[in-house]
C-alpha cells in the first residue's frame, strides 16, 4: 500500500509504502475505513506519519450550537 500526499498551496508531497503482508492488520486498525485511516495522517518534522487511534491524545468533543 502506498499512501501519498501533496500540500495545498504548496510544494511538498509525501509518501508512506507499507508492506503488502502488513496491511490487512493495519486496516483492522482502522475498522477497514480509508476515511479513519486519512484522518490519522500527521505531517510532523517535515515527514508524514501515520498515527496509530489507540494512542492519539484526542481534544474533548464540543457540541455546536443548534440553530
Amino acid at each position: 500500500m502506498v499512501i501519498s500526499a501533496n500540500q495545498v498551496g504548496g510544494r511538498d508531497s509525501y509518501v508512506i509504502e507499507i508492506e503488502t503482508s502488513k496491511v490487512d492488520q493495519l486496516m483492522e486498525v482502522f475498522d477497514g475505513s480509508y476515511d479513519k485511516l486519512i484522518n490519522h495522517l500527521k505531517v510532523l518534522d517535515d515527514r508524514m506519519v501515520l498515527v496509530n487511534p489507540r494512542f492519539e491524545k484526542r481534544e474533548p468533543s464540543v457540541e455546536k450550537p443548534k440553530e
